[in-house]
């Protein structure tokens, strides 16, 4: 896993928190360059304390959203996923701002 995906899928805006799970889960998976994540959906699920239909759901929101690329297949027949977080330029999330606001 890389650890520079981590800082940047945190800061993501409009993204549900089980978009964010599975995009962390999905990221301790991935190469150095982001790349060659193929866990399953049982696993992905686990991970995001979910089940397999919300992380499928997850899954296909993300690639809507360009956020993930599924790349082919990995071992056992999975789909092979490559992260494509901009990692930098990303302002924090809308509520972070609103709790900011409010702490003044």
């Amino acid at each position: 896993m890389t650890w520079r995906l981590i800082g940047p899928i945190w800061r993501l805006p409009d993204v549900t928190s089980m978009e964010r799970l599975v995009l962390l889960a999905l990221a301790s998976f991935t190469d150095k360059t982001g790349a060659n994540a193929y866990p399953s959906l049982a696993t992905l699920a686990s991970m995001a304390c979910c089940n397999r239909s919300t992380v499928h759901r997850s899954i296909k929101s993300l690639i809507a959203r360009q956020l993930i690329q599924a790349t082919g297949k990995g071992r056992k027949g999975t789909i092979r996923y490559r992260v494509n977080v901009p990692t930098a330029g990303v302002a924090p999330c809308n509520t972070q701002r609103r709790h900011r606001a409010t702490q003044s």
